[in-house]
């Protein structure tokens, strides 16, 4: 199997002086970001990656 099939693809948008990466989150993480408009439990800025 590929990586892509494995699910292991960055999807990103660059310029010449930035990089911008999609990056997915779980329901019960990205609604209350949302909401929130920034990162709030239960999000852990430790458990990423």
């Amino acid at each position: 199997m590929t990586d892509a099939e494995h699910g292991r693809v960055v999807r990103a948008a660059h310029t010449d002086s930035t990089v911008s990466a999609y990056q997915a989150y779980p329901q019960d993480i990205a609604e209350p970001a949302l909401r929130a408009r920034a990162f709030v439990a239960p999000f852990k800025r430790e458990r990423m990656t």
